[in-house]
């Protein structure tokens, strides 16, 4: 049987005795505000679980809204609101990379003492490593006071603090183009006998392989890459192997350990965090990466304009996204009778993220007070919200319409999100690999992370693939530069 939202008599107490600031004049039902981005899917998403926990909650009304104009992240809309913090909503969304500098200059609330009230939201129902990105420096730990059954070392400091919850478990995966697939590779025995495995069993036959690696993976893009060029024969028509999106953090993450590389940095006999991307096992990894898709080798092969619009052109086989993308392209693909496939990603160990809500702490001491007597605090109607947005009801809620992978352990290969985009995609291609942890900036000072990931990541990365760039030890070079500089600030 579903509970209502109810607050304790002390509440009261404190409020008429003044303990607590920002009494409210009463009204009918307590309010809080929610806003993201201002994405389609985005919106309907926390209005889905609006219109749920609503239903639940009569006593409450939530407001969504988004940031407007240009997306933006959780740090640009802050920033933007920095004179005027009273325009900010109660929670926002944040995302793993855009949230310790925040958190760190205490715009967040530390989540733990939440998490850790109630068996419901135990730690270990959930990814550690998703925790982890909440933190300042990829650690988080449970309080001094929590005993619940996850085992970990303890401690009340700051910078291990859960500083938003996340939503989901961000596994990238290989969206396909099947219509694409049938219409250059598929037998007509192939076609006529099609499933969720067809797809996987294709790509690995059109990669000469015997099993779904690295080594098939390649090969199959290259043969691609042939198909693509005598498509473009009489033109660049745009037709593309895959659009790896290898600037993406979880992608060349990813990549690297999966070519064996041993980190982008190292620590040196002193002690200090150092570049690493000169290293034998690094080299070895980046000369397979350009030998396999940079320079002028299949000019075909990886699409590098960057940002999913040729793989909506229906033109491009393949697209390397997490789960939440695949909406973007469903509804269109529909529309014009494509189909859409997945395969997980040829690794081992692929590196998963995650979006979130963190509650600002602005409004957190603010007591409501409704005319029927009943008060709450503001801060604990948001985790009230939130607390449902990640429990199995509202992970099933969102997993149903394919908005979210469920940050749910017990979800991984179960739930409403399986059978998403009418069951005809093999969602469970996005949870088919072991954890590969986001930490490599995890060690720098949140302030300085994202002008290490620009000077580090994306010009290298970038760069890399473009065939009209200088020798790749000019790129190394330039890069290990750039990323020193980057390492004073850090």
């Amino acid at each position: 049987m579903k509970q209502k939202l109810v607050f304790g008599v002390a509440l009261t107490a404190l409020c008429a005795l003044g303990g607590l600031t920002g009494c409210q004049k009463k009204k009918d039902k307590f309010e809080i505000s929610i806003s993201a981005r201002s994405l389609v899917s985005e919106q309907e998403m926390l209005n889905i679980w609006k219109r749920e926990y609503e239903t639940l909650h009569p006593n409450v009304k939530i407001n969504v809204s988004g940031w407007g104009g240009v997306e933006g992240t959780s740090e640009d809309y802050v920033m933007k609101n920095a004179l005027n913090r009273s325009a900010l909503t109660n929670i926002i969304y944040t995302t793993d990379d855009s949230t310790a500098n925040l958190a760190q200059k205490k715009n967040f609330v530390d989540l733990r003492p939440f998490y850790e009230a109630s068996p419901e939201t135990d730690y270990t129902k959930y990814y550690t490593t998703m925790l982890d990105l909440t933190s300042f420096y990829g650690e988080f730990r449970p309080t001094e006071n929590y005993h619940g059954d996850y085992d970990c070392e303890k401690s009340n400091d700051a910078q291990y603090g859960v500083y938003f919850a996340p939503r989901e478990y961000n596994m990238p995966a290989l969206l396909c183009n099947v219509s694409l697939f049938k219409e250059h590779f598929a037998t007509e025995e192939e076609k006529a006998n099609w499933n969720k495995d067809s797809l996987k069993a294709l790509f690995t036959r059109i990669g000469d392989g015997t099993e779904w690696n690295w080594t098939t993976f390649v090969k199959a893009l290259q043969n691609i890459s042939d198909k693509c060029a005598t498509l473009n024969a009489s033109g660049d028509l745009g037709y593309r192997a895959c659009e790896l999106n290898h600037t993406w953090e979880p992608v060349y993450t990813t990549i690297m350990k999966e070519l064996g590389g041993d980190g982008i940095f190292a620590m040196n006999d002193y002690g200090e965090t150092v570049v690493n991307l000169d290293s034998t096992a690094n080299k070895a990894a980046y000369t397979q990466i350009i030998d396999d898709f940079g320079k002028n080798a299949h000019k075909y092969m990886i699409d590098t304009d960057y940002g999913n619009d040729n793989f909506k052109l229906h033109n491009v086989f393949c697209v390397m996204v997490s789960y939440p993308e695949v909406g973007n392209f469903y509804g269109a693909y529909k529309k014009v009778n494509l189909e859409l496939g997945a395969v997980n990603f040829p690794a081992e160990y692929v590196a998963a993220g995650c979006g979130g809500y963190g509650i600002l702490v602005d409004k957190k001491d603010q007591v409501q007070k409704l005319t029927s007597g009943e008060e709450a605090k503001t801060v604990d109607l948001c985790w009230d919200f939130i607390k449902y947005i990640i429990s199995k009801d509202g992970q099933n809620a969102a997993g149903k319409e394919g908005y979210v992978q469920p940050v749910l352990k017990e979800l991984a290969t179960t739930g409403e999100w399986v059978e998403s985009y009418d069951g005809k995609i093999d969602n469970l291609a996005f949870s088919t690999a072991k954890e590969l942890a986001l930490d490599t900036f995890c060690f720098a000072n949140p302030s300085a992370r994202n002008s290490l990931r620009k000077e580090c990541i994306t010009p290298f990365f970038r760069e890399l693939f473009d065939p009209k760039t200088n020798s790749y030890n000019d790129l190394l070079t330039k890069a290990i530069n750039d990323t020193n500089k980057a390492l004073k600030d850090a």
